[in-house]
């Protein structure tokens, strides 16, 4: 069994993603690291313990072509996944609050895409990867 733990972190590039990022790192873990916002993942991996130890592969992971190309990285630099910090979110707040009654359907249908369905199509592609590689599962 490898000693090397690799964790997907999405939504990376900032709030309790960027900090654990930061935290795994500063135990070891070799981290990919994804959000919409290649900036900011850059300033992620800038704080990281082995900025070395990460990747970053920027893009929507609302898009399932997408989703299958981070993990394919993950796999293809690290070859295993031990952790999927899934945790890309949108509240669909605007500048100012608003009553639910009054979320345009654009943005509540934002909301469930990245809310929902993005986690769903991470889930999918990390439970593949867990099945296949030894010992199974993520560790």
């Amino acid at each position: 069994m490898t000693s090397l733990k690799v964790a997907v972190i999405t939504g990376a590039s900032s709030g309790i993603r960027c900090h654990s990022a930061i935290k795994l790192s500063s135990e070891g873990w070799s981290l990919a690291l994804t959000a919409r916002r290649l900036a900011q993942l850059e300033e992620t991996r800038s704080l990281c313990a082995n900025p070395d130890a990460c990747i970053l592969i920027a893009g929507d992971i609302t898009d399932e072509a997408f989703v299958k190309s981070l993990f394919e990285e993950t796999m293809k630099k690290f070859g295993r996944l031990d952790l999927l910090f899934n945790m890309s979110g949108n509240v669909g707040l605007s500048d100012k609050a608003s009553p639910i009654e009054e979320m345009p359907l654009e943005m509540f249908t934002s909301v469930v895409n990245v809310n929902l369905i993005a986690s769903f199509l991470c889930i999918c592609e990390a439970f593949k990867i867990y099945k296949q590689q030894e010992p199974t599962g993520g560790s």
